[in-house]
Parts: structure tokens; sequence; C-alpha cells
């Protein structure tokens, strides 16, 4: 069970990290182009 649960947080983790960068990456189109 434990090993399942660690996966499971992996796997969270994993999206919000993603998540994360698609912001970043719109953040990054968004500068560039008022630049």
């Amino acid at each position: 069970m434990p090993k399942y649960r660690r996966k499971q947080v992996m796997k969270g983790d994993r999206s919000i990290l993603e998540t994360l960068y698609k912001i970043a990456v719109e953040l990054a189109i968004l500068i560039g182009v008022s630049q």
C-alpha cells in the first residue's frame, strides 16, 4: 500500500510541476510579445 500511495503522490507532484511549467511558458510568451 505505501508504494502505491507514494506513486500517487509523485504523480500529483508531477502534474503540479507541469502546470507551473505551462504557466511559466505562457508568461514568457506574454513578456516576449509585450517587449
